[in-house]
């Protein structure tokens, strides 16, 4: 997934570090424009020194910070410290906003570049990251259930369902057994509880097993335990 690598500060570092690194060797691979190389090269330089003198900012105002409270604290007199130096105020070049949208617009157009290789796609970091696979057995469901206030109806909402296609709501009155109450697909359901003595408030327990082409996925949610009314 190429979106991963403009999530962070770092990662889009890297990745304009690395094109700026190549884009020379693969500028007729993807169509690359004398322009579109000055600007990878200046968002990267000016990535780098962001990152850098946002830090030394962030050092500068702590310790500022801290020579002022012990100047007004009521400890004894001793040597409050030295600042540390500021940090540079001149960019590399003059900062535009918008690096990132530049970047994914540009990323774009070169992966649909005609003549693009399999090489220029790594050496200008454009494959991505691919998302971590998932272990069947260690997905488990969150639910969260939520009862009406008549006719024995609550909602089920469950979250984390891995790639199920289906679920099913269990139910166990108190003192009972656990029966199933009905298979749902998407995130949430209505489900109706049939009480064995109708008319009073009944305590009963919820859990959702999650399903995969009519087979059982993953783990058993947690139980929630809810009061349904009449």
């Amino acid at each position: 997934m190429l979106a991963n690598v403009y999530k962070t500060e770092t990662r889009f570092l890297q990745h304009l570090q690395t094109q700026k690194a190549n884009v020379n060797d693969y500028q007729g691979d993807v169509g690359a424009t004398p322009a579109d190389i000055t600007a990878i090269g200046v968002d990267a330089d000016n990535m780098e020194w962001l990152i850098e003198t946002c830090n030394l900012a962030d050092d500068f105002k702590k310790t500022a910070f801290g020579i002022k409270g012990m100047f007004f604290s009521n400890d004894g007199e001793e040597p409050a410290g030295d600042f540390v130096n500021a940090p540079p105020i001149v960019p590399p070049s003059a900062i535009v906003a918008g690096a990132v949208r530049r970047s994914r617009e540009r990323d774009q157009r070169f992966l649909h570049a005609p003549l693009i290789t399999e090489a220029a796609r790594i050496g200008l970091d454009l494959v991505g990251e691919e998302p971590a696979s998932l272990i069947p057995s260690e997905v488990k469901p969150t639910i969260e259930v939520f009862p009406a206030q008549t006719n024995y109806m609550y909602s089920v909402v469950v979250s984390d369902r891995g790639e199920s296609d289906s679920w099913i709501v269990m139910v166990q009155p108190k003192g009972g057994n656990w029966t199933n109450a009905g298979t749902f697909n998407g995130k949430s359901a209505d489900v109706t509880f049939a009480p064995s003595t109708p008319g009073d408030p009944a305590a009963i327990s919820v859990r959702v097993q999650l399903r995969r082409k009519n087979g059982d996925y993953g783990q058993l949610s947690d139980v929630v335990p809810i009061t349904v009314n009449p």
